[in-house]
């Protein structure tokens, strides 16, 4: 997988076809909020060219704006922004424009999880794939929630705003120097310690499908763990510190890996640790 597409890896979201058909209505109003700041941006920023757009449109004649109405609104303070200022200023316009849809679509997010999460609670459990299971019609209707403020975080190049806005602007407790723009890691049911290196297109699900139930349990991972590319790690497992786990292994659910230690293989398996070393050196 290449790194222009790994910049792209979403935290995972299953949603059930079914439930996203029956809740598609609050799913879109919720995009519509997210949206409201940056339409009210681009007109304050652009009407005046927006409207002369729409008239060169439907009239036979090309209308030409005397001034831009961002250089207008500067006119009105007293300095004549030369076209050139104006020209450099239209990306940092567009910068300003998508922080403030990320910001706001988080905020709308967060408010609308809260107000789920009130009337039922996210817990842990074995939960039957069915519409009659509220704890599996919740956890679907939290993924649908998060979708467009992932697509809008997860599709550029501003990596630093993934982890802070997809996880710990929702309260998942994420450490200092943590790589993980590169995999998949849920968006709940999560903690990740200090100096945690995921790498590139590796899992760290805290659900797992078998048949027709869902598994949904806390994954743990302490303090200066490496995970390599392409390793899965399932729910309920956890990753003591200093643990190492080769690229392309896995942990069956409820796994426990000891601290200091290097793992490999699928399942993987202990092949490295420090009581070994120090029998070794005895």
């Amino acid at each position: 997988m290449s790194s222009p597409t790994s910049v792209k890896l979403a935290p995972p979201a299953y949603i059930d076809p079914r439930i996203r058909r029956k809740y598609i209505i609050p799913y879109i109003i919720q995009i519509w909020l997210s949206c409201l700041p940056a339409a009210f941006l681009l007109y304050w920023f652009y009407y005046a060219e927006l409207e002369v757009f729409i008239q060169n449109i439907f009239s036979s004649h090309t209308i030409l704006a005397d001034s831009f109405s961002f250089r207008g609104m500067l006119l009105s303070w007293g300095w004549d922004m030369p076209g050139w200022v104006f020209s450099i200023l239209i990306p940092i316009n567009f910068l300003l424009i998508y922080l403030i849809t990320v910001i706001w679509s988080a905020t709308v997010t967060k408010i609308y999880i809260g107000l789920l999460n009130l009337r039922h609670k996210p817990i842990e459990g074995v939960f039957l794939r069915s519409e009659k299971d509220k704890d599996y019609v919740y956890w679907n209707r939290r993924n649908l929630s998060r979708i467009f403020l992932n697509w809008i975080l997860f599709s550029v190049p501003f990596t630093f705003l993934k982890k802070a806005f997809a996880y710990q602007f929702f309260g998942v407790p994420i450490g200092k120097n943590v790589a993980m723009n590169h995999c998949w890691v849920s968006p709940e049911f999560i903690e990740i310690g200090n100096n945690v290196k995921i790498g590139q297109a590796a899992g760290v699900y805290s659900f797992q499908f078998e048949g027709d139930k869902l598994l949904v349990a806390k994954v743990i991972i302490k303090d200066d763990v490496l995970i390599g590319p392409q390793a899965v790690i399932y729910p309920g497992t956890l990753v003591n510190e200093g643990v190492t786990l080769d690229g392309g292994c896995f942990s069956d659910p409820f796994t426990e890996y000891k601290a200091n230690s290097v793992y490999h293989g699928t399942p993987a398996k202990l092949i490295d640790s420090a009581e070994s070393k120090d029998s070794n050196s005895t």
